[in-house]
């Protein structure tokens, strides 16, 4: 050791001659391109795998759309059959009205809930508006299992009310069944399946 302090080890010395030569991987013009290459395949998987997200995401979004869509139509043909079966209702219910077959305030009654359930603003025109008018003077009525709960008295009490409600009425009430009939079969014959003539 000669005392210099200069000096590096042999290793060190002899790998920064060699990073220096034009020719060497090592070099700085290397090491860019080297970086770049890199850079460029990183760059390269990182936009393949963005391709892939976007096509899974893509595919995803188009089954979800499937799904609403066939959700949407199975609502639809629900509505449409329940619809259906409330104008078959409304057919059999009017028919046994126009018969005398049913009472007229129970007819009534069921015919406004039926309706309803199609579009409640059907009661609102005047050829059925009867039915929410006999709904607003009978709803307190007891019905079914509750009017089999009353005392006999009671029973009377509200039959005689149910009589003189279907009296005051009837002809509007046998006027709101016979549109209906004619409504059922316009709507019956549109709407799919035939109502029964």
């Amino acid at each position: 050791m000669s005392g210099r302090t200069d000096l590096q080890p042999w290793g060190a010395a002899t790998a920064a001659s060699w990073s220096r030569r034009p020719g060497n991987l090592h070099g700085k013009y290397h090491q860019k391109a080297a970086f770049t290459l890199m850079s460029l395949s990183v760059a390269v998987v990182l936009s393949l795998l963005a391709i892939l997200v976007i096509v899974a995401l893509s595919i995803y979004a188009w089954r979800l759309w499937r799904e609403v869509e066939r959700r949407k139509a199975f609502r639809e043909d629900e509505v449409a059959r329940a619809n259906q079966n409330c104008i078959e209702s409304l057919h059999a219910l009017s028919q046994a009205m126009l018969e005398r077959q049913v009472d007229m305030v129970e007819g009534a009654l069921r015919c406004k809930v039926l309706l309803d359930i199609i579009d409640y603003r059907l009661t609102e025109q005047d050829t059925w508006k009867v039915f929410r008018e006999v709904q607003a003077e009978a709803g307190h009525l007891h019905t079914h299992q509750a009017r089999r709960e009353l005392s006999p008295r009671e029973r009377y009490r509200e039959d005689r009310e149910r009589e003189a409600i279907a009296g005051r009425y009837e002809r509007s009430l046998y006027l709101a069944a016979a549109a209906l009939q004619a409504f059922c079969l316009e709507r019956g014959e549109c709407g799919g399946s035939r109502v029964a003539h």
